[in-house]
């Protein structure tokens, strides 16, 4: 028996060990393209079935070495069901190739508003779902229960890349999967019910818009209005065909300060925003109207502008349209942007349209406490220790472009922070086709823009260069030449530019030439934002200049006899060594 446990301990000690796979490189989010065929188990890519979604790939909180899978809002057939989440499954990398371990079934429960409650068995298809690169493809088997003796099978496939985290999502407003219906919050019910309005033919039929008119671009939430439960219900936003090719289309989006169907006195402003828009007033004192937006995206990247193509109209005087009163032909248009890190709060801020006294909310990143501009709505602001806006920009857009649309950077101010390693957690960016920050009375009627190709610059250039006290410039091809002088690193100075770039140099004793490299932040995800500059020195002079002589031996100090005779090296007795009687 104890020969036995021996030779297992054996086996076991010189079996071979396996180190976990490291899933870092496949965690983050990814977004593509979501195939879902009901009905079948075929997985087809068929542009009649494709949906816009995402999916996330996250380190698993249960198990090291294993990954969550998670599908967030699937929806088919126009059934939004909820969540797919695949908890703790084994990773597997082979040349790059990052492949998923087998993973049981999980028993879905989704509760629709159309149909009740539906079961659902799901799990990834590990013979065929992989990672590579920034690629993944995800096969998810997902079989809709109705009893344990029928089963539905809906095949579910997700081609898609990773998201950059340092650019906005839908940043371009092509995609029509990517326009939602929108559902704007008010501080009474939260995000507007659609159900309510769906079947209610008497409505639609005396509303000035239908349902499918309330529409806004993923990722951006234009400023739509519901007024008290549909009634004075405004819409300030739509997509913009303006390439005129509907196979190819181009859209942008149109935003028009709108006036309220009941009340035209009343215009709604237009705008959208990466965080949630909202709109208070009381029908009984209609001077105490405001909105806003609070929230944003979370957001960790230090972009140095913003870059987005606009066209911008005005109504002018004497259009039938509008009432006189609600109209201006100079207000300017708007944009906004700011990050920051922390938590800014304020109580009892009024977010709904009522006849009287509008409901209250404690509201969280409202852009006026970030900004430090004052409010006329709402109690206490307070902030947590650590908050801080980090950059910011509050731009006026004058004057009139249409009939094309013109392109405008718009750079970030990062004040004190600039240069710092201080680093935001989210970033809010605004739109708006009126005088945001301006009195709500002097909003303009009719007065709207286009804002198209929306994107964040990440700089990577250097300025201010000097050798030796002499300023210089690098030529087009970002080259220079100080041939004729040796290069010594401490004569060398220069300003990065780029609030997240980075800079590295290497220099070639053989060639003499300094490399200096300028990475932008986002280079991880666009290889294009990167410069080289190149210093050509004189590699002779600086190689001399880097030779040092050996120091010189020091002389050893004469040795002498007690009969002052010179001696080679001491003698036993008494020496006269340097001057200075030595017993050896």
């Amino acid at each position: 028996m104890r020969k036995l446990l021996l030779m297992a301990v054996a086996v076991c000690c010189s079996a071979p060990i396996f180190a976990q796979t490291d899933v870092q490189p496949v965690v983050g989010g990814y977004e593509g393209n979501l195939y879902v065929n009901v009905g079948s188990a075929d997985y087809v890519e068929d542009n009649d079935l494709r949906m816009y979604a995402k999916v996330f790939v996250n380190a698993s909180e249960d198990a090291t070495g294993k990954v969550d899978f998670s599908l967030p809002n699937f929806s088919f057939m126009g059934l939004k069901l909820g969540d797919i989440f695949l908890p703790t499954i084994g990773l597997n990398a082979q040349n790059g190739v990052y492949t998923f371990g087998e993973n049981p079934e999980v028993r879905l429960t989704f509760n629709t508003q159309e149909i009740g409650t539906i079961l659902a068995d799901a799990k990834l298809d590990d013979a065929q779902t992989y990672v590579k690169g920034d690629s993944i493809v995800a096969y998810i088997p997902v079989k809709w229960v109705m009893d344990e003796t029928s089963k539905t099978p809906i095949a579910v496939l997700f081609k898609g890349a990773r998201v950059n985290p340092y650019a906005l999502s839908n940043y371009n407003f092509n995609d029509a999967t990517r326009w939602e219906q929108s559902r704007p919050w008010d501080s009474t019910h939260g995000y507007f019910d659609w159900t309510a309005l769906e079947d209610n033919d008497e409505y639609w039929e005396s509303s000035k818009w239908q349902m499918e008119d309330y529409t806004t671009p993923d990722a951006w939430c234009i400023s739509h209005v519901m007024g008290m439960s549909g009634l004075g219900a405004t819409v300030v936003g739509a997509k913009e065909l303006t390439n005129g090719d509907e196979e190819n289309p181009d859209y942008a989006v149109r935003l028009t300060n709108t006036p309220n169907p009941f009340m035209p006195t009343q215009v709604v402003p237009g705008y959208m925003t990466l965080g949630t828009s909202f709109a208070s007033a009381s029908v009984s004192d209609l001077g105490k109207a405001d909105g806003g937006t609070f929230g944003g995206v979370a957001f960790t990247g230090k972009p140095d502008a913003i870059q987005f193509d606009y066209s911008r109209s005005h109504t002018q005087a004497g259009d039938t349209l509008y009432a006189a009163e609600v109209i201006n032909s100079e207000e300017p248009a708007t944009v906004v942007a700011y990050l920051w890190k922390g938590q800014y709060k304020q109580e009892a801020v009024p977010g709904e349209t009522n006849y009287a006294d509008p409901s209250t909310v404690t509201m969280y990143g409202r852009e006026r406490n970030i900004l430090d501009i004052k409010t006329t709505t709402g109690g206490a602001a307070t902030k947590s220790d650590d908050a801080a806006c980090i950059a910011k920009v509050v731009k006026s857009i004058t004057g009139n472009v249409e009939g094309k649309l013109e392109t405008m950077v718009v750079p970030l101010d990062y004040g004190k922070y600039a240069g710092t390693d201080v680093q935001p957690d989210s970033l809010n960016i605004i739109f708006a086709a009126s005088d945001y920050f301006g009195q709500r009375s002097k909003v303009g009627a009719g007065n709207a823009l286009v804002v198209d190709n929306v994107k964040l610059l990440y700089y990577h250039a250097i300025k201010d260069a000097s050798y030796n006290g002499q300023e210089f410039e690098f030529g087009a091809s970002h080259a220079a030449d100080f041939s004729t002088e040796a290069y010594v690193p401490a004569n060398l100075q220069f300003t990065k530019v780029g609030q997240g770039a980075t800079v590295e140099q290497s220099y070639n004793d053989e060639t003499g030439v300094l490399t200096i490299t300028v990475k932008g932040q986002d280079v991880r995800f666009n290889p294009e934002s990167v410069t080289v500059y190149t210093i050509q020195f004189d590699a002779a002079k600086t190689a001399i200049a880097g030779v040092k002589a050996d120091a010189a031996a020091e002389a050893a100090p004469a040795v002498y006899g007690i009969d002052g005779r010179r001696l080679a090296a001491p003698v036993k007795g008494a020496n006269i060594i340097g001057g200075k009687k030595v017993i050896k």
